[in-house]
């Protein structure tokens, strides 16, 4: 799957749930997944599963419910720090592009 998501280093993220998921797909592609639902105008896994966009991952329905059902995760927080690296990421670009503005 390719969603040039690469800036917001899903793989260090991921890092943080090696204790609950170790095998199978990687949780950073699971959650690149998640993440884009809302933007494929998908409610659930479910809807994703059964649309034709099921192919964007390799992983089956138990790897997304495996991770979406475990306890130990606290998915508020989640939406809360893709926010807060994407206004970082915007704000580094938007400096990068001043000061290339500021020097023509």
């Amino acid at each position: 799957m390719v969603l040039h998501l690469e800036y917001f280093h899903f793989n260090k993220l991921s890092k943080s749930f090696d204790a609950i998921k170790s095998k199978g797909v990687p949780v950073g592609k699971l959650l690149q997944v998640f993440i884009c639902l809302p933007f494929m105008h998908k409610a659930s896994i479910y809807t994703l599963l059964c649309s034709g966009l099921a192919n964007l991952s390799e992983a089956q329905k138990d790897a997304y419910y495996e991770l979406k059902n475990h306890m130990g995760i606290n998915w508020r927080v989640c939406p809360i720090k893709f926010v807060t690296r994407f206004n970082k990421i915007i704000e580094k670009r938007l400096i990068k592009a001043i000061k290339e503005v500021s020097n023509v």
